[in-house]
C-alpha cells in the first residue's frame, strides 16, 4: 500500500511522490438498506483529496448486488445491526465494514450436478493451471484436476 503526497521532501530518494505506510490496507465495504454494497476507501487514514468522489465512504453511489447467505445483511433488521456484524453505523442507514476473504472446499468430491455448481458457486476464477487434467462429468460440468485437488 502506498499513500500519494503532494509535496515532495527535498532528499533525493522520495522524489517519485509515493512512500510505504503502516496504514490499513484492507477492503472496506458499505452495505446500503437494500443490502447492495460499495467498496470505499477510507478517507480518515488517507489523503481526502486524493480519494476519487466515486469510492469516497461519504459519497459513494458506486452499488452492486452481492449473494448474502440466507439473504441477511448488516443492518438488515434491528435484531442483526451494523454494531452486531462488527460494522459501523452510518447516517445514511447504512454500515461500514471491513472484510475478509475466506477460501474454503464447497465440494469435496465429483457426485455434483450442473445445478448444485450454479446453486453453490457465484464468482469466478482464473482459468484453469496448466498442467491440470480435464474431467468432463457428461452432467454439464467439467472439472480440473490437479495433483489430487479438483476444481470445477
Amino acid at each position: 500500500l502506498y499513500e500519494s503526497i503532494r509535496v515532495i521532501p527535498s532528499d533525493d530518494k522520495w522524489r517519485k511522490g509515493y512512500h510505504w505506510t503502516n496504514k490499513d490496507c484492507g477492503v472496506n465495504v458499505k452495505v446500503n438498506p437494500d443490502g447492495r454494497i460499495a467498496i470505499v476507501h477510507d478517507v480518515i487514514s488517507t489523503y481526502v483529496d486524493n480519494i476519487p468522489y466515486h469510492i469516497e465512504e461519504k459519497n459513494t453511489l458506486n452499488w452492486f448486488r452481492v449473494f448474502w447467505n440466507d439473504g441477511s445483511y448488516p443492518g438488515d433488521s434491528e435484531s442483526n445491526t451494523c454494531v452486531e456484524n462488527g460494522c459501523r453505523a452510518m447516517v445514511d442507514a447504512s454500515c461500514l465494514c471491513k472484510t475478509a476473504i475466506i477460501e474454503s472446499v464447497v465440494f469435496t468430491d465429483t457426485n455434483v450436478s450442473k445445478v448444485d455448481v450454479m446453486s453453490h458457486l457465484f464468482m469466478g476464477a482464473l482459468g484453469p493451471q496448466d498442467g491440470s487434467t480435464a474431467i468432463d462429468l457428461e452432467n454439464g460440468v467439467i472439472v480440473h484436476e490437479m495433483v489430487g485437488n479438483i476444481d470445477s
